[in-house]
């Protein structure tokens, strides 16, 4: 499964070469009605950086490879920078590693298969999945939702511990376009 997602985004090759990634675009909280820029810059192999430019002033998530922070307009958080921890931090990898798939086999350990099963995405569209478990460094557990027909990855699930128990975030990927010959998801959906 995870041989023909790396075939399907680009090769085992090209994907040795990929990097780095910039990206622009817009997002829109769940409650917002208007959307906002936003811009993500990744290093391989885990380093990501999420710019969401809000009428406040800019609110920013980074992950340097082994820390994360959150700096926010003094109008979100009590102080401008927040150093991340516990699940929020190992979350924080997760994202870094999944910008880049071909570390993917690298990036989780104790890979588990599970059976084919159906998702339906955003705009309401059914897909044959073959899930994938991988268990992220502090044994928390990445479930890896891949097309059957394309082998592209649709969605993941990863899990972080919280005051109130185990806590699920969901992301969904969808419109993936071709960028220097690797296929890219141009639509992210965080749950």
């Amino acid at each position: 499964v995870l041989d023909k997602y790396i075939a399907a985004v680009g090769g085992a090759q090209r994907l040795a070469n990929f990097t780095s990634f910039v990206g622009k675009g817009t997002y829109r909280n769940y409650d917002d009605f208007e959307t906002s820029p936003m811009d993500v810059v990744a290093k391989a192999p885990r380093q990501r950086v999420e710019v969401h430019h809000t009428a406040y002033g800019d609110l920013t998530t980074t992950y340097d490879g082994r820390n994360a922070w959150q700096a926010a307009p003094i109008e979100f958080k009590p102080i401008p920078v927040l150093g991340l921890t516990g699940g929020d931090l190992q979350g924080a990898a997760v994202d870094a590693k999944l910008t880049f798939p071909g570390q993917i086999k690298q990036a989780f350990t104790n890979w588990l298969s599970g059976l084919v099963t159906v998702i339906e995405d955003d705009d309401k569209k059914q897909h044959d999945v073959q899930i994938v478990q991988g268990m992220s460094a502090p044994g928390f557990p990445v479930k890896l939702y891949f097309d059957v027909d394309s082998g592209l990855l649709l969605r993941s699930v990863r899990y972080s511990d919280s005051p109130v128990g185990r806590v699920p975030v969901q992301m969904d990927y969808s419109d993936y376009r071709d960028v220097s010959a690797i296929k890219i998801p141009f639509k992210w959906i965080s749950t």
